[in-house]
């Protein structure tokens, strides 16, 4: 944002109380550099796309390699409590049952 256009901003937010304004004002310039950003990025998209394709699928395969770690991590530390034997209550129900059965 120019600065004629951040005066202006600044002057269009009088009715706020002062920190009120600084907030807004700086949401204000915030948006305005991200749009930057977003426009200057479709550009550089449309100039280079196998750059940005290797880009997309870098990003997409890191993704997916943590989400295996995780995954990984969580079944051996967390579900590992799944190998330890039923309570003896449900032996006993399944026992019971199995004698019913035959």
């Amino acid at each position: 944002m120019r600065i004629d256009q951040h005066c202006s901003v600044l002057s269009s937010n009088r009715s706020l109380p002062f920190p009120e304004a600084i907030r807004a004002d700086r949401l204000a310039l915030w948006l305005d550099r991200l749009l930057q950003d977003l426009r200057s990025a479709a550009r550089n998209a449309t100039k280079y796309p196998i750059t940005w394709a290797a880009a997309i699928l870098s990003i997409g395969a890191g993704i997916d390699a943590t989400t295996a770690a995780l995954t990984v991590r969580n079944a051996v530390f967390h579900n590992g409590a799944a190998s330890v034997s039923a309570p003896r209550a449900a032996q006993k129900s399944a026992c019971s049952f199995a004698v019913e059965a035959a």
